[in-house]
């Protein structure tokens, strides 16, 4: 999704043949994360990461491999079948690769800027991080935050920032009062000149008090769709 499309008149089969190809490839991938992670072996799962950047699209790497093996160690977790130090080894792996692609993408000229968030409540900020390494490999500035942060000191960081978007990540599963109440805090005092984009699997359960004030996203291609609209590259 962010290399531009060089033959429109490719067949349809061939792009099924190139969407099974890189399934299988992914599937394949998520395998030797898995295989290197069953062994503590931080070193392997780094290398495999950074071999994956080599050759996926940033979006690709994110939601096809990236997030499905954080869940697949999450669902083991669960069953019985992983350990924590397992899903604390492959979270940090994965935090520490998004963060150096979002360093690595981060460029001085760009044509707008997104302030990244978690609001008070949700510690959980993979997903968010991941939503701003794709908008900066799509040329635009970024401005992360981090997880955890105060209503009112994300409302401060915009002006500085020249944020002209503010992302907030939502993933806690149950809607907690504290997030809830940041939440009210952030859409009744964000300035009107700056938009709201929400995103993360908690995104809908508030939607009342976002309201027609933000938009509210469910999947990465509806995200990517907002970024070339607001000025960043469609490759």
């Amino acid at each position: 999704e962010f290399r531009r499309v060089l033959f429109r008149s490719a067949s349809t089969k061939g792009s099924a043949v190139h969407k099974q190809g890189l399934a299988g490839a992914a599937s394949l991938s998520c395998a030797a994360l898995g295989t290197a992670l069953a062994a503590y072996d931080a070193q392997r799962i780094d290398q495999e990461i950074a071999r994956l950047s080599t050759v996926l699209r940033p979006l690709e790497l994110l939601q096809d491999v990236l997030m499905p093996a954080l869940a697949s160690v999450g669902t083991d977790w669960h069953l019985g079948r992983a350990g924590i130090a397992h899903e604390h080894l492959m979270s940090s792996a994965i935090r520490h690769a998004l963060g150096s692609f979002l360093r690595l993408y981060t460029q001085p000229d760009v044509p707008s800027r997104l302030l990244f968030a978690t609001p008070s409540g949700d510690r959980h900020e993979i997903g968010t991080l991941g939503a701003a390494m794709l908008a900066a490999s799509s040329g635009l500035g970024v401005t992360y935050l981090g997880p955890d942060i105060p209503g009112r000191d994300i409302l401060q960081s915009l002006e500085p920032a020249g944020a002209r978007v503010l992302v907030l990540g939502l993933t806690a599963a149950p809607a907690g009062k504290v997030t809830e109440r940041e939440m009210r805090t952030i859409v009744h005092e964000l300035p009107r000149s700056v938009e709201l984009w929400v995103g993360g699997p908690a995104a809908g359960r508030y939607a009342a008090t976002i309201g027609k004030r933000g938009r509210i996203f469910q999947d990465y291609a509806s995200y990517r769709r907002e970024l070339v609209r607001v000025g960043g590259r469609a490759a």
